[in-house]
């Protein structure tokens, strides 16, 4: 088990470092490429201790994290510490999935597509012409349980998992309102939603009026929202 996660780095590349440094790397740039990877060692980390907390499992996500960083699209709206989290999470997931069932990743995506099929297993199996040995794979497979080993990662930290959460979403919104808002809208915003100040407290501080305040955000808002629909 890995004891402590002091991988984690407090500090947080910006979408433009982490996007300048992708295209470094891309030009053959291995120390852009592992500046990258090292300060997103902390989504490793997150997804990791959902799934165990195991040095294999964290080997497993730093490839899910390479594999995110190959297919980064810099032009993309979304932050690349989300974008790496799905990989990162896939990678550690498959792992476990092939480890627990001892079953190639052919076999584990031939059960879940069993799972989503609306007749009986029996129906399933000979409508794909299954041999005897695939079909008892499958059924231990089922007996087992798909998401036994996802109720109790979930079960492992709930309380690190809503930090990640955090993580990830103010990535998200420190992105929109940099990209897509005037300084003074952005400070708008991070007022309103961000601090303890109310509507009232607030047009009082900016002189102005709590119609004014409200009529802003709501522009404000419909502004991201018709840029990120794009």
């Amino acid at each position: 088990m890995v004891a402590e996660l002091k991988y984690w780095s407090k500090k947080r590349l910006s979408w433009e470092e982490t996007k300048n440094l992708i295209l470094e790397y891309r030009k053959g740039s291995i120390e852009a490429r592992d500046k990258v990877i090292k300060y997103n060692l902390w989504v490793v980390g997150a997804v990791n201790l959902r799934y165990g907390n195991t040095e294999d499992g964290f080997q497993q996500g730093i490839l899910g994290l390479m594999e995110a960083l190959e297919k980064y699209d810099t032009n993309s709206k979304t932050q690349f510490s989300t974008y790496a989290y799905y990989w990162v999470q896939q990678s550690i997931y498959r792992y476990i999935n092939k480890s627990a069932y001892k079953a190639s990743y052919n076999l584990i995506d031939l059960y879940k597509k069993m799972l989503k099929y609306e007749g009986s297993q029996n129906d399933f199996f000979k409508e794909n012409n299954l041999n005897k040995k695939t079909i008892s794979a499958l059924k231990r497979m089922s007996s087992k349980g798909e998401y036994e080993l996802e109720r109790e990662a979930d079960m492992e930290d709930e309380e690190s998992l809503q930090e990640i959460s955090r993580f990830i979403l103010k990535d998200y919104v420190d992105d929109l309102l940099k990209r897509y808002c005037t300084p003074d809208e952005e400070k708008l915003l991070r007022a309103i939603f961000f601090t303890a100040h109310g509507e009232s407290q607030l047009a009082r501080e900016l002189n102005c009026t709590r119609q004014w305040i409200n009529a802003e955000k709501h522009r404000i808002l419909s502004k991201i929202r018709g840029a990120v629909s794009k």
